[in-house]
């Protein structure tokens, strides 16, 4: 559920689902000491938490999307609330990583970037240990032979900012993949921003495959769950879980 705290008002927001949790406060309370850093209760029956790692800070005049991992902020208008229920939002301004073997691909890169904030990241194929693995492109799941995108995404984990999305190039192409995604990616023409949102990157990058990204799937068997916890029907892209 995303905690929405309405600062000195009751006021509801025109959307209304299920999923939305309204806790008043004023501008007096201390909310991550009486809220966020409070423990989490369980969805029943699950080991999942009941409410998501994002939250809402409600002013006057102002939505501030939060989340318990940081510090960091967002203002977001309110058509944006809902992709927080399809998974992580984020909040603070992470780059995208553009791998490259030599310079050669690196200047190919620089070449097709329109990205504001972007780390390039030398891959050493000749370091001990380092194999390649099959990949595929979409849409198709077309195989593409042999390649380091799967090592992409392990280090994408281990990046600080927790980057979502990646770049790659070879034959003079221009690929896209994700972390949540594996060896699975797309074929691009200029390197862009990443979105803030899971929804915003799943639609973009692989049109809501949710069977086989890992966070969008995680996020539907949230929800699936969270629909018998709740008791109410509840949606998920274009499907409807039932309490029972």
């Amino acid at each position: 559920m995303l905690r929405i705290f309405r600062v000195d008002h009751k006021n509801e927001l025109t959307i209304q689902d299920p999923r939305l949790m309204y806790i008043d406060v004023t501008k007096d309370t201390n909310i991550k000491q009486e809220y966020i850093k409070k423990k989490v209760p369980k969805i029943r029956d699950t080991t999942f938490p009941l409410y998501l790692e994002n939250y809402v800070l409600w002013n006057e005049n102002e939505l501030i999307m939060k989340s318990i991992k940081n510090d960091d902020e967002i203002t977001v208008a309110e058509s944006e609330l809902y992709k927080a229920f399809y998974g992580y939002y984020e909040t603070r301004d992470v780059p995208v990583v553009a791998f490259y073997l030599n310079d050669e691909e690196l200047e190919f890169l620089k070449s097709k970037n329109k990205a504001r904030n972007i780390r390039y990241e030398f891959f050493d194929e000749n370091e001990p240990g380092v194999g390649t693995s099959r990949w595929l492109l979409f849409p198709g799941r077309i195989d593409m032979g042999y390649h380091y995108v799967s090592t992409y995404g392990l280090i994408m984990q281990d990046i600080e900012e927790e980057p979502r999305m990646f770049y790659f190039t070879e034959n003079d192409r221009l690929f896209c993949g994700t972390r949540s995604m594996s060896i699975s990616t797309i074929e691009v023409k200029d390197i862009l921003d990443c979105p803030q949102s899971q929804y915003d990157i799943s639609e973009k990058v692989y049109n809501f495959d949710t069977h086989r990204d890992r966070a969008m799937y995680a996020s539907k068997i949230d929800t699936e769950f969270l629909a018998k916890h709740l008791g109410v029907p509840l949606k998920f892209l274009d499907q409807t879980f039932m309490p029972e």
